[in-house]
């Protein structure tokens, strides 16, 4: 369908399912005709960078509308050079995450489409802790909230997650060196 539908012939890249090996491995790839693996975390159609920027046959009208919208969405996610790397994507579903207020490894790691163990080694891949990349952000949301003079630092934590206004204030002068009340001073 995917090849009818873009009249890309080497659509797929690869693709990866989360069913375990009912039939042969070779003829996942036979149909699909490029690399598959069975049994992972995601169900993933990784297509060539082609199909995204391919006008899309119009047979189905219904199915083609919900098509276009799919790649529509995709290309402005990759944007008009390169995919987001997969870091990239765990970073931004940090983002999505801290604006419910929920900074947990294991949301952020849905968020991702990823297991947590596998967002975690994604992160330790790149140099850093899941945790690490999560308080990032925090406290990026911290200082931006923290030059809200209309916000009490007390709502300020609570946004944040933390248990208490001293906990954040703990946090927040271990990262900086000042409490949050004299970094507020310096930003007036």
């Amino acid at each position: 369908m995917i090849r009818d539908v873009l009249g890309v012939d080497d659509a797929p890249v690869s693709v990866r399912l989360t069913l375990p090996p009912s039939a042969a491995k070779e003829e996942f790839e036979a149909f699909f005709q490029c690399p598959v693996q069975l049994a992972e975390t995601v169900n993933e159609i990784e297509l060539n960078r082609g199909a995204y920027e391919r006008e899309i046959n119009h047979a189905n009208a219904e199915l083609f509308a919900y098509v276009d919208a799919y790649f529509a969405r995709r290309r402005e996610v990759l944007g008009p050079s390169h995919p987001k790397s997969r870091l990239q994507r765990l970073r931004d579903a940090i983002v999505e995450q801290s604006i419910s207020s929920d900074y947990t490894a294991g949301s952020v790691a849905k968020r991702a489409n990823l297991s947590l163990r596998s967002a975690q080694r994604l992160a330790l891949k790149e140099g850093f802790t899941l945790q690490k990349l999560i308080d990032e952000v925090r406290f990026e949301n911290a200082k931006a909230m923290l030059e809200n003079f209309d916000l009490s630092i007390n709502q300020i934590a609570n946004a944040l997650s933390y248990s208490d206004d001293r906990s954040f204030r703990r946090a927040f002068k271990r990262k900086t060196g000042m409490s949050p009340t004299d970094y507020r001073k310096s930003r007036q």
